[in-house]
């Protein structure tokens, strides 16, 4: 409990096949969200998802109440200041329970009966993530403020993570890390009490609570006002290669640590389903009436909902030099995204198009800036730290298939060639969520580097859809 608060108190099968497509395809993006106004009041404009009974006696927790060790809580949003009128105070890591006082995005406090607390506010446009004490007083209370402004108008996605074992917390604006804390900041058991928490001031305790503080304590803890989109729970702290690689992705029932996932795709009533098959209870939608959170459409306006896709992939392995040299100091220019420079003094860059889909794959690699000669398409399954390779680097590892070789003409290649074997099929994709890293394997007969007479481009992770 933070201590602000205790100071206060508080068919046909053509059309049928066809349509099959169309809905898998809409499946892979976001037709709606919820659009909130920050009421803050009366229990008004919020989605509240049960975590706990609240009762001694068998534990009767939710597969979503994190916190006994690690978690990441993670979604989309939009919004602007002039809706969110609170202050930053410039980023950084702090001792205190701050982040109840900016516009409340995600709210896991118990107001007395326990420490074991958390959330996630918008202060100024910086993301703040609050944890607390626990029971075990083993840690202090601490807000961490991303100094990234989020809300400028447009969609992004905002990521909170905690590593119980080594007590670091992050937190990841768009796939991109915007801030760590120090070692041993939030450790603690902080998941809610099996056993109940008695002599909270509210009965809001055992609820995670989208877009609102949940206890209406009053206008020191504003809610959020804005679009909400795609929330996910998990019960690991998840890196910062998965965030940006799924962030815009559609992820399948059962995917290892997603214990809920609330996409917001109902577009009307009062219940938001969890998708991620753990056995997550549904939330309670509080919208429909005046002052309430509103469900808004990708039909009405396409900016209502967050860019999900299953087309094109996430650029990785660049060989600027920001993640490791290349061979022998040829380093592409920074930002650049491609990989490490060769005899034509441009680095080759891949980038992948089309739609990721094992039911209709339409993906294709494309690369540029080769020299005269050949090359070779390749997939990993997993993406390795950037290791040497000839005059560039491999990332691409795990399971390595080999897709194709393709000769370059006027500095360009693409797979796979037309009317040739899909992708997917090549590379034996077995599921939706799979994850690969594709990469080129180059000639570049010129003595330009090392003795090795070949190249690598940048690589393309991609998750396939259904």
């Amino acid at each position: 409990m933070s201590s602000a608060r205790r100071a206060i108190g508080r068919a046909w099968l053509a059309v049928g096949f066809l349509a099959a497509c169309a809905l898998n395809a809409q499946a892979q993006r976001s037709e709606h969200a919820l659009r909130f106004f920050g009421t803050g009041a009366s229990q008004l404009d919020r989605v509240r998802i049960p975590i706990d009974d609240d009762l001694p006696g068998p534990d009767a927790s939710s597969p979503c109440d994190v916190g006994a060790a690690s978690f990441t809580l993670e979604c989309w949003v939009r919004g602007t200041l002039a809706d969110n009128p609170t202050a930053h105070t410039g980023g950084g890591s702090f001792g205190d329970f701050r982040w109840i006082e900016g516009n409340v995005l995600l709210d896991r406090d118990v107001y007395g009966g326990t420490e074991r607390d958390f959330g996630v506010s918008l202060a100024g446009g910086f993301v703040r993530f609050g944890t607390g004490r626990g029971d075990a007083l083993q840690d202090g209370e601490n807000t961490l403020e991303a100094p990234v402004n989020v809300l400028d108008g447009a969609w992004h996605h905002v990521a909170c993570v905690r590593d119980a074992a080594t007590g670091v917390k992050r937190i990841f604006v768009d796939g991109v890390l915007a801030i760590a804390s120090a070692p041993n900041t939030s450790r603690t058991d902080l998941s809610y009490p099996n056993a109940g928490a008695p002599g909270q001031v509210t009965p809001w305790g055992p609820y995670l609570v989208v877009a609102a503080e949940k206890h209406d304590a009053g206008a020191a803890y504003p809610s959020f006002a804005g679009y909400v989109d795609e929330l996910r729970v998990w019960n690991v702290a998840r890196t910062e290669l998965e965030l940006r690689v799924h962030r815009d992705r559609v992820l399948p029932a059962g995917t290892p640590g997603l214990v809920g996932a609330y996409r917001f795709e109902e577009g009307a009533g009062t219940s938001a389903a969890d998708s991620s098959g753990s056995g997550a209870p549904n939330g309670q939608v509080i919208a429909g009436a005046s002052g309430n959170g509103e469900w808004v459409s990708r039909a009405a306006n396409p900016l209502n909902t967050a860019p999900m896709t299953d087309e094109g992939g996430v650029a990785l392995c660049a060989g600027d030099g920001s993640l490791a040299p290349c061979p022998c100091g040829n380093d592409a220019p920074a930002a650049s995204g491609r990989g490490c420079l060769n005899s034509l003094g441009v680095g080759a860059w891949l980038v992948a198009s089309g739609r990721a889909s094992l039911a209709n794959d339409g993906l294709v690699l494309t690369t540029q800036g080769l020299p005269a000669g050949t090359s070779l398409y390749f997939q990993g399954s997993a993406y390795d730290a950037p290791t040497p390779l000839g005059d560039g680097l491999r990332c691409a590892g795990g399971a390595l298939v080999r897709l194709g070789t393709r000769a370059n003409a006027g500095g360009a290649s693409s797979y796979p060639p037309v009317g040739g074997t899909s992708i997917s099929v090549r590379g034996s994709i077995a599921a939706p969520g799979a994850f690969a890293v594709y990469q080129v394997w180059y000639r570049n007969a010129a003595s330009f580097c090392t003795s090795a007479t070949f190249n690598t481009s940048n690589a393309v992770g991609v998750v396939w859809g259904s």
